[in-house]
């Protein structure tokens, strides 16, 4: 949006008028943006206040021939030449200006100036005191003929005098933002700007909003109604732009939490959703100049870390719109707080009831994110639950096709993605990384960890020398580097962030160790940030979370032969509530995982794995067992019994998480449908199985389920066709439901309910589907109450 334009577009009286009814301190504020503007290279700063005498600014011009230090005084409210006082006060304050300070040399001058900037606090005592050669009075208000013809002819020389007309033109050119509440328009440009470049990718110089794909998302919770005919409509169906969670966020005190695998985007969602919303503030803005009574509705966004330190709402919000003027004209609409699986599982609970605190202060709702496995045993019944969903083939396409600019690389793209859409998960770090591989290998990769891999070899630098590029450091050493830095400082010591003082000391050790030099361990530093891995100024981070939770896999592997107790090592770190991607990517490296594993991990037991909450929730390790298929999916060249091992085993656990969710349900207050157990057995059972790399193996597993005459075995075939669908025929889809519904006949029947509702969802075929409504409607006659409690009851009233 050209801002100028808009300013000029304004009739010039309102655009006077809005000048003159600043207080005088605030045009002190947008006459330092003014100037600055018309000169970059100047400094200007505010060095008085409303005293009746002296400077309100100075402007320091030097350069290797001239100094030059110019006073402002600023008048504003009308001005006439008849009162005498109007005119004799500014004689007095340019003659005090010009009469202030002892004469300096250039030298002197700079040493100062160097030293206002190096110690802010003490930049106005410092400016006050230097010698002014010139006056700038700057009048803001309507001006005599009178006045105006006796300040030209009785001060002197050495004074300019800008009126009201050079103001409206200068800030209409220079600094329009004046025009629509300066400090308020800058704030929202200023925290806009933030974000983007928050998310900037890479050389390319993209901004988070160039590249970004709106994502779909689902609602976890219960809908309002539906019933045995709608059921497959509203669960298969049951999926929105990402937009909506901002008309969701709006209403009134609202609490939202949104679920996402790693990876999926949700830090970048939650920040695209600021930016819109600050963007939306800013034309709201520019919309009605000049009327400032009305608050503007605003997001904060800010980390789960961030939020856990801070001591009060007033003191947090005074710092974030980073002055009282500023925070007086918001209203914060929503509170976004982005990453609580990031902080410790015991500080959860006083975590969110803090978080209630803040919104009940303030007034507002708020959006909370997590990775989904790490939060689903821990999260309240009182949040409204949604999942970040991966990418459709098309979404994935269309991010694909914003961060390619070359025609061939994107056709190549395009193949590649459609051959290895069912092995990597279409995400948005994925495919970020995977774009980058591409226009530099023109390959890829065939599974998550082998992506990450690839890449982060890339990003150190492996092919620098063939490229001509001088790099002092192997990549194999810059990856081992982080591989120490992310165990020994982060893994072991159980931390996300370490200061930067600490960052410091890890890496003088680290030099110490291979016997580096200043000079090489300047030169290591500097190719370590070139990679743009780390982030981090007062502390240091890993750039994306599961870039930590890579390098930590790394170590692992690496070190693996002088590492005692390897496996109870990946077993603990698997069940652990932070790190248990750690083992994903350790198994990723090793391309397989043992049947030592796989047999440890399926006999782990650890009661202090439970929650706060107690028995309320289901076990932690449950959740982690049920998602075995995920360690497959990493080991995927592991040997095919060892595979079915795993699914085997893993698939045992949808009916305990089922059984399990099902008692909270009965013990709740509220009118949760029993059928929402089965769908979060259905959601977990899917991010386990649904994979290429194990689609031949679960389909050999749902072969022997489906002749089962065991209730749990048959509800797990149905979990199973679930997760399976894409990669089976419609043939074996039918032949699999037609088995299931052979064996039902002995299940009781709020079971053989339960899985008939279920396998609508997954039928395509319409005349099976009808035979699975008819033996519904045969069961719903003969036993409505079963039907009850496991469907939503209709309101009064509600159709």
């Amino acid at each position: 949006m050209n801002l100028r334009k808009k300013a000029e577009s304004l009739p010039k009286a309102l655009r006077q008028q809005i000048i003159m009814d600043y207080k005088e301190t605030d045009l002190h504020t947008f006459l330092k943006e003014l100037f600055q503007a018309m000169q970059p290279d100047y400094t200007v700063e505010i060095t008085h206040g409303t005293q009746e005498f002296g400077k309100d600014l100075v402007i320091v011009k030097v350069d290797n021939f001239t100094k030059e230090i110019i006073g402002v005084v600023v008048k504003r409210g009308r001005i006439n030449g008849k009162t005498l006082g109007d005119v004799d006060g500014l004689k007095s304050r340019t003659k005090t200006v010009l009469s202030k300070g002892d004469e300096k040399t250039l030298q002197e001058i700079r040493s100062q100036i160097e030293q206002a900037l190096t110690h802010p606090a003490e930049t106005k005592s410092i400016l006050e005191e230097l010698p002014v050669s010139k006056v700038f009075v700057v009048l803001a208000g309507d001006f005599s003929k009178n006045a105006r013809k006796r300040l030209t002819s009785e001060i002197a020389s050495e004074i300019e005098i800008f009126d009201i007309e050079w103001l409206i033109d200068n800030f209409t050119e220079f600094y329009p933002q004046i025009f629509f509440e300066g400090q308020i328009a800058d704030f929202l440009q200023k925290k806009t700007n933030e974000l983007e470049e928050r998310h900037r990718r890479g050389e390319s110089g993209n901004n988070l909003s160039e590249y970004f794909v709106a994502p779909l998302i689902r609602p976890l919770s219960a809908p309002l109604e539906f019933d045995e005919k709608s059921i497959r409509t509203i669960w298969k169906k049951r999926k929105f732009s990402f937009s909506r969670l901002r008309e969701v966020s709006s209403e009134h005190r609202r609490k939202l939490i949104l679920l996402g695998d790693p990876g999926t985007g949700k830090t970048g969602a939650m920040t695209k959703l600021a930016i819109d919303m600050y963007q939306d503030a800013y034309k709201r803005l520019l919309k009605k100049p000049g009327e400032s009574g009305k608050d503007i509705s605003v997001p904060v966004l800010v980390t789960a870390r961030e939020f856990l330190e801070l001591e009060s709402a007033e003191n947090f919000l005074t710092a974030y719109f980073e002055s009282e003027e500023t925070k007086n004209r918001f209203k914060v609409d929503a509170v976004i707080v982005d990453g609580l699986d990031e902080i410790e599982p015991y500080q959860r609970k006083g975590f969110i009831n803090k978080l209630d605190q803040f919104s009940d202060t303030i007034g507002c709702s708020y959006i909370l994110t997590s990775r989904k496995i790490d939060i689903l045993n821990t999260l309240p019944q009182k949040y409204e639950k949604y999942e970040l969903l991966p990418f459709e083939f098309g979404q994935a396409l269309k991010m694909v096709s914003k961060l390619i600019g070359d025609r061939n690389t994107l056709e190549a793209m395009k193949e590649s993605l459609e051959r290895i859409q069912a092995q990597i998960l279409l995400v948005p770090l994925s495919l970020m990384l995977l774009v980058e591989l591409v226009e530099e290998h023109k390959e890829v990769p065939a599974s998550v960890t082998e992506l990450y891999d690839r890449f982060f070899d890339m990003a150190l630098g492996r092919e620098d020398k063939n490229r001509g590029i001088g790099v002092l450091f192997d990549y194999l050493i810059k990856k081992k580097f982080l591989g120490t830095l992310a165990y020994r400082e982060f893994r072991s010591k159980n931390r996300l962030a370490m200061p930067r003082e600490e960052f410091e000391t890890f890496l003088n050790a680290y030099a110490a160790e291979y016997q580096w030099g200043p000079e090489t361990l300047e030169g290591f530093v500097r190719e370590i940030e070139r990679a743009g891995i780390l982030n981090g100024r007062a502390e240091v981070i890993f750039k994306h979370r599961s870039f930590l939770d890579y390098f930590a896999a790394f170590y692992i592997h690496e070190n693996r032969e002088d590492i005692e107790n390897l496996n109870d090592i990946i077993v603990d770190t698997y069940f652990d509530d932070i790190w248990g991607e750690v083992a994903f990517f350790y198994i990723g490296l090793r391309r397989e995982i043992s049947q030592v594993l796989l047999e440890r991990i399926y006999s782990y037991s650890n009661e202090e794995l439970r929650t706060d909450l107690g028995e309320q929730l289901p076990p932690a390790e449950d959740l982690r067992k049920l998602l075995g298929g995920r360690l497959l999916q990493a080991g995927w060249h592991s040997p095919a019994q060892r595979h079915l091992y795993g699914i085997e085993n893993a698939i045992r656990y949808a009916p305990r998480i089922r059984d399990k969710f099902q008692q909270i349900i009965n013990s709740s207050d509220s009118n949760i449908p029993s059928i929402v157990s089965d769908f979060i057995a259905l959601t977990l059972s899917d991010l386990s199985f649904n994979s290429g790399f194990l689609q031949e193996h679960a389909k050999g597993v749902l072969k022997q389920l489906v002749e089962s005459e065991s209730e749990d075995e048959i509800y797990m075939a149905v979990m199973l066709s679930w997760s399976l669908r894409r990669f089976l025929e419609s043939e074996e889809v039918e032949g699999n439901i037609d088995a299931i519904l052979d064996r039902l006949v002995g299940v009781p029947e709020k079971s053989q309910a339960r899985m008939l509702l279920l396998m609508t969802l997954i039928e395509e075929n319409k005349e099976t589907r009808k035979l699975i409504r008819r033996q519904i409607g045969r069961l719903k006659k003969r036993s409505p109450e079963v039907f009850k409690s496991l469907l939503p009851s209709k309101r009064k009233g509600f159709r």
